[in-house]
C-alpha cells in the first residue's frame, strides 16, 4: 500500500473510531511503498509513552505543494499507550505545509481540553512550532 492509498482509505472513514481502527490495521502491516520502495514507518518504533499521570498527543500535518492540498490528525494516549482520543481532517486548500501542522496542534489541544484532559505533553514532528513553544513558554 502507498502513501496516496493510506490518504484515501483514511479519508473514507466518517468517524473517529472507524479511523482509529484503520489505522491499526495499516500499523500491523508496517509497510509503506514510497516511490515504490518498501519503507518502514519509524513512528512505529520511535513512540516513547509519557509520564505516568500524563497524557501524549501527538499531532502531524501534510501537505501537497502540486494540489495545494493537505490534511491534519493527531492521537492521544496515556503512559500505558491506550488510545483515548484521535481526530483527522483534510484541508481543499491549504496555504503552506506549516499551515496544516498548526491545525493538527490546535484542533488536539481543543478536543483534549472539552474532554477536560490536563497534563498534556505536545509531540510535533514540525520544526517551527516545537521551536515556537520553546521561546513561549514562559
Amino acid at each position: 500500500m502507498n502513501v496516496e492509498d493510506v490518504r484515501v482509505e483514511l479519508i473514507k472513514c466518517q468517524l473517529g473510531k472507524e479511523t482509529i481502527n484503520k489505522i491499526w490495521e495499516l500499523v500491523k502491516c508496517k509497510q509503506l511503498k514510497i516511490n515504490g520502495k518498501k519503507v518502514q514507518s519509524p513512528a512505529i518504533h520511535s513512540w516513547k509513552p509519557p509520564s505516568e499521570n500524563f497524557l501524549q498527543i501527538n499531532t502531524d500535518g501534510t501537505y501537497d505543494q502540486n494540489t495545494r492540498t493537505g490534511g491534519w490528525g493527531f492521537v492521544v494516549r496515556d503512559s500505558k499507550g491506550e488510545v483515548l482520543l484521535a481526530g483527522a481532517g483534510k484541508f481543499m486548500r491549504a496555504a503552506w505545509a506549516i499551515q496544516t501542522e498548526v491545525v493538527a496542534a490546535l484542533k488536539a489541544i481543543q478536543q483534549a481540553a472539552q474532554l477536560g484532559m490536563t497534563h498534556i505533553i505536545l509531540k510535533t514532528d514540525a520544526s517551527v512550532l516545537a521551536i515556537s513553544s520553546l521561546l513561549h513558554r514562559n
